[in-house]
């Protein structure tokens, strides 16, 4: 997404060991994820999706992990709990012991987020029947009608209760302003169309609140999600 660091240089290093990767490189910044995302997706050759933003660290078996899951478990969509950092000299990975999984619903995913973005491996057909929304109404908040709608579609995803992904805190990022954001969310979630054709309602008020209530018991004190 015209990125003015060396990017490109340090994914071409990797291109000439192994030729399965390639790169897309755009000629402008398009100053929000949704785009870059969505033609990512359409340039994926692959029957499965992972996302990972730009400031995000993966466990390095985190993809072996969740491959395994989705196998024995024949799901669509696996996420896994993040963790915050700060610096990266803070990270330290190791392997999970017993790990086990828990099931997110659609009245799951309605009530709080439980998807970290950066942790999701799905199919590629779910990102091409609901691509993120790339507009003003859910600027800032196009993952969480992403996998809403996902969720009403498949019904359940299965999410690994360890933190493969790290989600680093640093000033600038677009998640920093937390008021603004509920307020975004607020509005997806009142936008928001079931399975029927019905909107939420008054019931947008209570999710919202929910997930404020989730964001503030597992964002902030527990520094997780």
């Amino acid at each position: 997404d015209a990125s003015t660091d060396n990017t490109i240089e340090l994914v071409h290093d990797y291109i000439d060991k192994d030729d399965r990767i390639r790169i897309f490189s755009l000629e402008t910044n398009n100053g929000n994820p949704s785009y870059t995302r969505n033609f990512g997706v359409k340039m994926a050759r692959g029957e499965w999706i992972a996302i990972l933003d730009s400031d995000d660290i993966w466990h390095p078996r985190k993809l072996e992990f969740q491959m395994a899951f989705l196998k024995r478990t024949n799901a669509q969509f696996c996420s896994t709990q993040m963790r915050n950092f700060k610096k990266e000299k803070e990270i330290s990975f190791s392997d999970p012991e017993n790990l086990k999984h828990v099931v997110i619903s659609f009245s799951d995913q309605l009530k709080r987020y439980n998807t970290p973005t950066s942790s999701i491996v799905l199919k590629k057909h779910l990102l091409e029947k609901f691509p993120f929304m790339n507009d003003k109404l859910h600027e800032k908040r196009e993952d969480l009608k992403c996998w809403l709608d996902i969720h009403q579609e498949i019904g359940e995803s299965i999410k690994l209760q360890y933190p493969f992904v790290r989600y680093r805190i640093s000033p600038g990022q677009l998640s920093k302003e937390k008021f603004k954001l509920v307020f975004r969310s607020f509005i997806v979630l009142w936008n928001f169309r079931l399975s029927n054709g019905k909107k939420l309602g008054l019931k947008a008020i209570y999710y919202t609140f929910t997930h404020v209530l989730h964001a503030i018991h597992y964002r902030v004190l527990k520094s997780s999600l």
